[in-house]
């Protein structure tokens, strides 16, 4: 009944005498002639003061990731549990965002990535190509003291700039080598001045093979590192 009332006709369903007969009204439209024009302006202040944000999925975390990678390597999914811990996200974390943002980052040549293994499993690095390959080297560093302290053996790290093996221990010297440098002859040289014994730490065993020509150190994959303490 109700799809067949004309324009601006209307009933009223809780009237008494709903049940014996059915009372149509018209509505009086006479004092709303501009009604059309005033329903379809929006309201100004709504439309000065609200704004859609933006989709979690679709920001663009480039330049966040390049702030994060120079200062230590990292995988895609610790990146994006990091951002959504700064960024007040809770549980949701930006994945897709941040895989988006490190092929863009790496098809720019602004990042490499390595694939490296953690304990028992497989993960892909992504650092910032950077000079001194900061973010890189501080991830392996952190790695092979964390493997040091499990095992009780004290050690001193070099200072920046310091011409002396990156970790410094009573009984022996690790050299960290990410594998990215084009030349090692700086790093024989450094070695020709080294009287104790000397560990060079590379990522894999693809790294491993281009430092096969150095005699008087032992090259050694970072996951395959286990120095016993000397008592």
């Amino acid at each position: 009944m109700a799809t067949e009332l004309k324009d601006h006709h209307f009933t009223d369903a809780a009237a008494r005498e709903l049940h014996e007969a059915i009372p149509i009204y018209t509505a009086d439209i006479r004092g709303f002639h501009d009604y059309e024009e005033t329903y379809l302006q929006p309201a100004p202040q709504a439309a000065a003061t609200t704004e859609t944000p933006k989709p979690k999925e679709i920001l663009d975390y480039r330049e966040k990731l390049l702030a994060m990678l120079a200062q230590e390597a990292s995988w895609p999914s610790k990146l994006a549990k990091d951002i959504a811990k700064a960024d007040g996200m809770g549980d949701t974390e930006p994945k897709f965002a941040v895989s988006k943002a490190l092929k863009a980052l790496q098809k720019d040549g602004l990042i490499g990535r390595q694939m490296l293994k953690l304990g028992d499993r497989e993960v892909v690095l992504y650092y910032r190509r950077d000079p001194t390959l900061s973010g890189l080297h501080r991830f392996m560093e952190r790695e092979v003291t964390k493997k040091l302290d499990v095992q009780g053996i004290p050690y001193t790290l070099a200072k920046p700039g310091e011409d002396a093996p990156d970790i410094m221990t009573k009984d022996f010297d690790i050299e960290i080598e990410t594998g990215l440098k084009h030349d090692i002859r700086e790093l024989e040289r450094k070695l020709t001045y080294v009287t104790k014994k000397i560990y060079v730490v590379v990522p894999s065993e693809v790294e491993r093979e281009k430092y096969r020509e150095i005699t008087n150190a032992t090259v050694v994959i970072m996951q395959l590192l286990n120095i016993e303490a000397t008592s």
